[in-house]
């Protein structure tokens, strides 16, 4: 059924068209904070050894540890890694077999790891002690919402421009006559298998992730669903490429989320929840801690606009960028590194550690004036860190006020000087996108051009005329050393409902 609906549609599903975040919906026709003192980042797992080795620990017995531990990890201020917390909570849970269920009740909302839990029940899953305290803690009430924080950029409290393109992510189908949600992924690149079969959740029996890697994005916006969420069979498919940097993971919990809109009768309070739903779904259920951005323009992207935002306040801003004689040039490397995975643990641990230096609670009230002055006091890395911080939000808001003049010129002439920030200060560009860049911003007719997202892979974003965009095409093919992909586009809406 949701297949025969998706070939109604008619939708060009072929990468010609290009672009990031940009969604078409359908659904049935029926229808953070600022970080208190930081201790040394080794301390907490040192916690672990202060009452004996972790095999002999009881936190059941001893909840003064138990509260110590919990109250530093839940420290907004914290500099710890992912790995910190990791190791420590998975030492304290597993070991202190009668006390998992206080740790899991106090941490299951912690921003820093949300995959930890999983981890634990891998760890014990054939524990009887820990099977129990499980078995516990499911007849417990369900603890607060988590809050909205936005992770990698948290640490500055970022300011960030993005725009949304007509690359789309469909979910078509309707309500199910079973009891049961049926999905079934065309995707390219999905892992197997591609269809797969939930109940609905209640609190005895919550969702939980699990493979197919696909499904727990839908599976999180189920779970996170205001209202509640009736049976249905949904057919998923996108052109937004997987692993690319585009942001397909919002793509598909945004569309997930506005299809069970239209399935439901029940909307989001305001686009901004929406986002925000479809944030802690990410975080919950494939345990990435990703920030707020992709999710704020595949809800809130509009056509002939860019769309400023304001991390620290969650405010967004519509920025113009209406002369149809622009086009946006995306192109993919289709090279992605492989991580040792502290890379941007390490760069957040970094900016929290300036900030603290230079007595401000984020990088976003400091200044280059600032930083200079306290430079002896950081090391040089640290220092190249923050400065890229610093000078890239400064960046953001210069690149907004040209844009909304029409001084392309000088917008990209920031794309530039971004993307040799993030090269050279932030140190998360890779040779290949390096290589694309070059060739893109010698091209006449290119006023900027920069990496997009993540960096390390992935692709980079040109600004460029529209009688340019096949030379600037055919500079980037005869160039560049790999075999890239092409998306010309221009902004377009965000998620939307549409009907066979």
């Amino acid at each position: 059924m949701g297949l025969d609906l998706l070939k109604q549609l008619d939708v060009n599903l072929h990468p010609a068209s290009g672009a990031i975040d940009q969604l078409a919906v359908t659904g049935s026709a029926e229808v953070p904070e600022p970080p208190p003192s930081q201790p040394d980042p080794g301390e907490i797992c040192s916690l672990t050894m202060v009452r004996g080795h972790p095999e002999e620990a009881d936190l059941h017995e001893d909840s003064s540890a138990e509260e110590e531990v919990i109250a530093l990890l839940t420290d907004e201020e914290s500099v710890l890694t992912e790995q910190d917390v990791r190791t420590a909570y998975l030492e304290l849970a597993h070991s202190a077999h009668d006390g998992i269920v206080r740790m899991k009740q106090a941490l299951r909302n912690l921003a820093w790891w949300p995959g930890i839990n999983r981890e634990v029940e891998e760890l014990c899953r054939s524990c009887e002690r820990c099977q129990h305290s499980d078995a516990v803690l499911s007849q417990r009430a369900r603890p607060a919402p988590m809050q909205p924080v936005d992770l990698p950029d948290r640490a500055w409290s970022k300011l960030g421009m993005d725009i949304a393109l007509p690359l789309v992510t469909v979910v078509a189908g309707g309500c199910s006559d079973s009891d049961q949600c049926h999905v079934t992924t065309l995707a390219a690149g999905a892992d197997a298998p591609l269809s797969l079969t939930f109940d609905l959740p209640t609190e005895e029996a919550p969702l939980r992730p699990g493979p197919p890697a696909w499904s727990n994005y839908v599976k999180g916006v189920v779970a996170n669903f205001k209202g509640g969420v009736v049976p249905f069979e949904a057919v998923l498919a996108s052109t937004v490429p997987l692993g690319a940097g585009l942001s397909s993971s919002a793509s598909l919990e945004v569309a997930m989320y506005t299809f069970l809109e239209a399935l439901t009768g029940r909307k989001a309070e305001s686009l901004r929840e929406k986002a925000l739903q479809c944030q802690k779904a990410e975080h919950e259920f494939p345990g990435m801690p990703c920030g707020i951005m992709d999710q704020f323009i595949s809800a809130m992207g509009r056509k002939d606009n860019a769309l400023l935002i304001d991390c620290r306040s969650l405010e967004s801003t519509l920025v113009p960028l209406a002369d149809h004689q622009v086009a946006v040039l995306i192109t993919n490397s289709n090279v992605r590194h492989t991580l040792t995975g502290s890379e941007y643990p390490s760069r957040r641990r970094a900016c929290f550690e300036t900030a603290k230096v230079l007595g401000v609670k984020s990088l976003r009230e400091a200044t280059m004036e600032l930083l200079k002055e306290r430079q002896g006091d950081i090391s040089e890395e640290d220092y190249r860190r923050a400065r890229h911080v610093i000078t890239e939000i400064a960046r953001t808001e210069a690149a907004a006020e040209a844009f909304k003049k029409g001084d392309y010129a000088t917008a990209g002439k920031l794309m530039n000087e971004s993307h040799a920030s993030l090269r050279d200060d932030y140190e998360v560009s890779c040779a290949e996108l390096d290589h694309l860049q070059r060739i893109a911003a010698a091209v006449e007719g290119v006023f900027g051009s920069r990496m997009t997202v993540g960096g390390f892979g992935g692709c980079t974003v040109t600004l460029v005329k529209k009688g340019a965009v096949e030379l600037c095409i055919q500079k980037l093919k005869s160039e560049y050393a790999g075999s890239a992909t092409f998306y010309v586009c221009r902004p377009a809406d965000g998620a939307t409902v549409i009907s066979a």
